[in-house]
């Protein structure tokens, strides 16, 4: 029997070699893919979406997503991809590492839940501040 982490992987975008970003998935201190665990609860019609805005325009721009309607940098080093087909209305939450690596953290149905959007956000800024202590003390 599969984990919950293992599952989720298994629902995992696929993201081409070809871009010039490395899309990578933040993993708290638990194990646990906050992205993956996210995207595995959608629909089919979401899946593909936000897989095809990962890998063609988040996996090529990286944060210069953020230059048009695709992104938006919420501060601190945190973005979200922001993904729209007809009834779809997607979140997805992300950082920049170096080496042109694209971290995950997470996303949301703003068409579905557009009062949770604070929250999902803080949730996100959360996971990156947990990330980057975790980093700075390795």
């Amino acid at each position: 029997m599969q984990s919950g982490a293992e599952a989720s992987l298994a629902c995992a975008p696929v993201v081409p070699t070809v871009g010039p970003w490395r899309i990578d998935y933040y993993v708290d201190e638990f194990g646990r893919a906050p992205f993956q665990r996210w995207f595995a609860h959608q629909s089919d019609a979401a899946r593909d979406v936000v897989s095809w805005a990962i890998e063609r325009r988040l996996a090529v721009y990286g944060v210069d997503v953020c230059s048009d309607h695709w992104g938006r940098n919420l501060g601190g080093g945190l973005y979200e991809l922001r993904v729209r087909r007809r009834a779809l209305l997607l979140r997805v939450f992300f950082a920049v590492e170096q080496d042109r690596v694209v971290l995950l953290f997470g996303g949301y149905d703003k068409g579905a839940q557009p009062k949770l959007q604070s929250a999902e956000i803080a949730r996100a800024r959360r996971c990156l501040a947990e990330h980057r202590r975790r980093r700075d003390i390795l």
